[in-house]
């Protein structure tokens, strides 16, 4: 955890330059394709990349080594606490810039994505913290895939999640991935950075922390990325506890900025335990339940022209919500 809390910045008139974090474990398969695009972004001043490996077992170190070679503001370090936090917190403290950005390994930038985070930053109220963008998929995404993604996207699967492309509108928001994100550095800073005791959910976190301080995180659809992500369906349903049980330990740690969730919390149970009272109507709630998934659905299927997965968004819609549930039962009893 960073503690050193003398190192603030002033806003610049101009054009500041930035530091862009990279924590990654083994990403051999992507980790040139990333790091190529950043080289390629069309930023409007001078930059850096940090690339923290947490001590990756494949040729990842290997391959950022001899990526850095010809790109002398790219730097390469290692993380022995392996979790990414520790990794995030160890770029902040190498980093020059005053605007601090960050991405993942699997990711691919658009080559405007930098200026445009920091033009967003810059412009933006003195209490802003923090932007960031969606993460699109990669237009060589299996239907598997695409399907996940659709049922997620709407309301009735994550409540639109930010991290979706369909969102629109610049739009104040309460959390934002790492995976496309930029804040002012001093405000991580102040925060002592991310929480090195969290195996994951650090970005979670810290945008919980922030926002109790007062500070704005904006969402800002025009900095793009794409996620280079191979999900099965048997990730999903992983991924999704895994979601399940990282939201328990946010809502033990900052109970008054999940309250939404508590509530859903408190509904899932009582609906569990009612089950065997209204077994018999089960046929009908899951017709309600079918229709309400492709009533939110439409907006997206209109906009994308996506037949085959508006069809199985319920399918995903159920296995998100079931197995995020299991995965809240869970971490109540870690």
């Amino acid at each position: 955890m960073i503690n050193d809390l003398s190192a603030q910045s002033r806003v610049p008139i101009e054009w500041p330059f930035v530091s862009i974090i990279v924590a990654v474990y083994n990403e051999e398969r992507r980790i040139n394709m990333c790091l190529t695009s950043l080289a390629s972004i069309n930023y409007k001043s001078e930059y850096e990349v940090l690339i923290i490996d947490g001590m990756s077992t494949d040729s990842t170190s290997k391959l950022i080594e001899e990526f850095c070679v010809n790109h002398p503001n790219f730097k390469y370090f290692k993380n022995q606490k392996i979790i990414a936090s520790a990794g995030r917190n160890i770029g902040i403290t190498e980093s020059s810039g005053v605007i601090v950005a960050f991405t993942d390994g699997d990711i691919v930038v658009e080559k405007d994505w930098l200026t445009t985070l920091v033009g967003s930053l810059i412009v933006g109220e003195t209490k802003l913290a923090g932007v960031g963008g969606p993460n699109l998929l990669s237009s060589s995404a299996k239907f598997g895939e695409r399907c996940i993604r659709f049922a997620a996207s709407t309301f009735f699967g994550s409540g639109r999640s930010i991290q979706y492309a369909y969102r629109v509108q610049k739009k104040y928001v309460n959390s934002l991935s790492t995976c496309n994100a930029a804040y002012w550095k001093h405000k991580l800073l102040e925060m002592k950075g991310f929480d090195e005791r969290l195996l994951s959910g650090g970005d979670l976190d810290l945008n919980l922390r922030l926002r109790k301080k007062g500070y704005l995180l904006k969402y800002i659809p025009e900095a793009k990325v794409t996620h280079y992500q191979d999900e099965s369906v048997k990730s999903f349903i992983n991924r999704m506890i895994y979601y399940g049980i990282l939201r328990t330990k946010m809502l033990k740690k900052h109970p008054l900025g999940n309250i939404p969730y508590i509530l859903l919390m408190l509904v899932g149970l009582v609906s569990l335990l009612l089950l065997p009272f209204y077994i018999k109507y089960f046929p009908y709630i899951l017709i309600g339940y079918i229709s309400i998934s492709w009533i939110f659905a439409v907006p997206l299927v209109l906009k994308n022209k996506t037949i085959p997965e508006f069809i199985l968004t319920p399918i995903f819609n159920l296995i998100e919500h079931v197995t995020y549930f299991a995965g809240i039962i869970i971490g109540a009893f870690k």
